[in-house]
């Protein structure tokens, strides 16, 4: 009997489907805050967050984007750089640019009512087959198929597939598996149970298998190879970078930022200037339209990790001895790609997490005491 003979042959006595709901009514997760006041708004948004994110990381970010963006008009009229912010943190910022374009053509196509068909999800920017299968089966309780991270674990585990989860033909597998095993109702129910099955029970690191309700017919179980499954393909040295910042800081207690434009990583963020190893003073004081800059002190190097490499960022402090911003001088300013920011008041700019918690440290030092300080050695 092969592994779909076994899966069919399981239907005939108490299904997989029926297992699973029954166990996701006793334990399954229903307080989170995208299972109140369900809308397909609310379920959207929740999906593309928990994108390559945890739920415990989630939350937060969630509730603060709710209550700043609590309808889909709100979202679509909102500024690129309102919608970063309320996502600075999270991670993964295509996701919220994705999100902003979307609202925007969702209010454009269907002013009326958001769409009941997976079809129709899946033209928007940043959604793919079971993000969109999500939407609907938990927005409308529709059938849909899901295979999140979470899914695909339970289901190599269930009937032992070899292969990587990121592998075309196991994707594809996958998707016909989950096919015929998804239920004609309580389609919400079944996704989210299948996702908590994955998240609480069946979990990446000492799956919990004597509590899983399935666990009599999966073959990683039976022939003690959950840890062996899914199959991690070896992963490949992470390169790591290096960068240098520039923290300038001007007479009136203002720091320079700048915007990335067009950049794969960080676009439409805001950041400090960068400050490449082919640079001069010269370059940079031009770059950043200064007409002095007195490099200060170097701060200690910190990294930060990305999906697939590290970067090294060297913080150098400087100061302008400008009386007033180029702002105020020089016509040819771009205030929407530079902007001098006081560390005296909140800032309501999306910015990286690197750059936002040096940002915090910024404002909880004394720059103006290692300015004089510098000051002071230099002329000793």
């Amino acid at each position: 009997m092969n592994k779909l003979e076994k899966m069919n042959d399981e239907h005939h006595a108490e299904t997989f489907s029926s297992k699973i709901l029954k166990w996701f009514n006793q334990h399954g997760r229903t307080h989170l805050p995208w299972q109140q006041q369900i809308t397909p708004y609310r379920v959207w948004v929740s999906e593309i967050m928990l994108q390559q994110t945890q739920v415990s990381t989630v939350i937060p970010y969630f509730l603060k984007f709710m209550s700043a963006f609590p309808v889909l008009e709100a979202l679509a009229g909102a500024s690129i750089d309102d919608v970063l912010f309320y996502w600075s943190g999270l991670g993964y910022y295509s996701r919220a640019r994705n999100l902003h374009l979307a609202a925007q053509k969702l209010q454009t196509l269907y002013p009326n009512e958001l769409p009941k068909e997976v079809e129709q999800w899946v033209q928007l920017p940043g959604i793919g087959l079971s993000t969109a299968g999500a939407i609907v089966s938990i927005s409308f309780d529709l059938p849909a198929i899901v295979l999140d991270g979470n899914i695909k674990r339970v289901l190599i585990r269930h009937f032992l597939l070899p292969g990587y989860p990121e592998q075309a033909a196991l994707k594809k597998q996958l998707y016909s598996i989950a096919a015929t095993l998804l239920p004609q109702l309580n389609g919400r129910n079944y996704s989210q149970a299948m996702m908590d099955l994955g998240a609480m029970i069946c979990t990446k690191r000492e799956p919990k298998c004597t509590e899983c309700p399935i666990q009599t017919n999966c073959q990683a179980y039976i022939q003690h190879l959950q840890t062996q499954y899914p199959m991690v393909k070896p992963k490949k040295p992470i390169p790591k970078l290096s960068a240098k910042w520039l923290i300038l800081l001007n007479k009136h207690h203002e720091i320079l930022i700048q915007k990335v434009i067009d950049l794969k990583l960080w676009n439409q963020l805001w950041v400090f200037p960068e400050w490449p190893a082919d640079k001069t003073m010269k370059d940079m004081r031009i770059q950043c339209q200064v007409n002095t800059l007195l490099i200060l002190k170097k701060l200690p190097v910190f990294r930060h990790h990305f999906t697939h490499f590290s970067l090294d960022i060297e913080p150098i402090f400087a100061f302008t001895e400008d009386q007033l911003s180029k702002i105020e001088q020089n016509q040819q300013w771009d205030s929407t790609q530079w902007r001098w920011v006081s560390l005296n008041q909140p800032i309501h700019l999306g910015m990286p997490l690197p750059v936002k918690k040096l940002w915090v440290q910024l404002v909880q030092t004394d720059l103006s005491s290692i300015r004089h300080q510098a000051i002071k050695e230099a002329i000793q």
